[in-house]
């Protein structure tokens, strides 16, 4: 045997040197690991590896963030607790994402100061919002995953089974501030609502410049309430979802109570209604009876439970019924004489759909 200091050394300093050479190579081994494991953990395939976590990766591949990766903006990020949930199921779905994002997030690439936005006539000066307390995330919650969570995986789909042609679609209107998130604060008392506050080339139809449109524009709903839907309503999902079979007289009153732009101002007394008005409505009634209709009718719609009726005064609570007794069976001959026009001065539009559509 050759002599070497290994060799030459007493059998216990040998064994302590042999072990002080396992330690070595076990912690080269792990921390070559670990670096692999933290490298991999910066890549986006990393997160896409996950079954649950297939929706918020699609979704992220589809937008303008693609190449940024995951860590960038999550960076509380940790794959080994990742990985430790994937492997023994336990993690709830959808994967949501518990910390706030931080404006300091967004500000690493975003400068607030500038001045172009995407759509070109938009005046949103970023840096004023900011010193009002509005964060990056209130506006721009869906700008990388489309809110997926709320679109689509609360109705129980399974995350693997969803594709990028629906993260496209979903991203199409998704990456896309609505109108209405605006008209939150946009709605005349927080913050001015005038179109001009934020558009800088909008313009009005001329019916808009008669001097009694304030007044008179109901007559216009009630020919197409969706022609003022295409300004009006902020919702993008309300607005896709506009029945033009329905009665006039309901989609009217529907965005009279539930449309942010209508219902603030139909919460308030029209200044056609004076002091007097209860003397001076009846001729106003005989003219345009479903006008009033549209504030004055305490049935609501299903849908428009979120937003109670816009007046307490209903005609009933004045003018009671002068029907004969037989009214329930006589009263289709009157109807098919001479139409519905004066039912409504009392009744809802819904009220006949009470009775007519149930099964006999």
């Amino acid at each position: 045997m050759s002599s070497s200091p290994y060799n030459d050394a007493p059998p216990k300093k040998r064994r302590r040197l042999l072990k002080l050479l396992l330690i070595y190579a076990v912690i080269a081994i792990v921390g070559y690991g670990l670096g692999s494991f933290l490298k991999y953990d910066k890549n986006p395939e990393a997160c896409g590896g996950c079954h649950a976590m297939q929706p918020q990766v699609k979704t992220w591949q589809v937008t303008a963030h693609n190449n940024i990766d995951c860590v960038t903006c999550h960076e509380d990020l940790s794959m080994a607790t990742f990985k430790f949930r994937e492997g023994t199921g336990r993690y709830r779905l959808p994967i949501e994402n518990t910390k706030f994002m931080e404006d300091d997030v967004c500000l690493q690439c975003h400068n607030p100061k500038r001045i172009v936005t995407p759509p070109g006539d938009l005046v949103i000066p970023h840096t004023l919002h900011m010193e009002k307390g509005v964060d990056c995330i209130d506006c721009h919650e869906a700008v990388v995953h489309a809110n997926v969570n709320k679109e689509v995986m609360t109705e129980g789909l399974d995350p693997g089974d969803f594709t990028l042609e629906m993260a496209q679609e979903l991203t199409e209107h998704g990456n896309r501030i609505p109108m209405d998130k605006c008209m939150q604060c946009h709605n005349g008392a927080k913050a001015p609502r005038d179109c001009n506050v934020c558009h800088t080339d909008k313009q009005s139809p001329p019916s808009h410049d008669e001097l009694q449109w304030g007044t008179g524009h109901g007559r216009e709903a009630f020919k197409n309430i969706n022609s003022c839907n295409e300004c009006h309503e902020y919702n993008l999902a309300k607005k896709q979802a506009y029945d033009a079979s329905a009665d006039p007289l309901i989609n009217v009153q529907r965005e009279a109570r539930t449309n942010g732009f209508c219902y603030n101002c139909h919460i308030q007394r029209p200044v056609t209604h004076t002091k007097v008005y209860s003397v001076d409505h009846p001729d106003k009634a005989r003219e345009f009876a479903k006008g009033c209709l549209a504030c004055h009718n305490k049935e609501k719609e299903p849908e428009t439970e979120v937003a109670p009726p816009t007046t307490n005064v209903y005609c009933e609570q004045c003018h009671f019924t002068l029907h004969p007794s037989n009214w329930q069976i006589k009263h289709p001959e009157k109807v098919r004489a001479d139409g519905d026009a004066t039912c409504y001065s009392c009744h809802a539009a819904t009220s006949c759909a009470s009775c007519h559509s149930k099964r006999k």
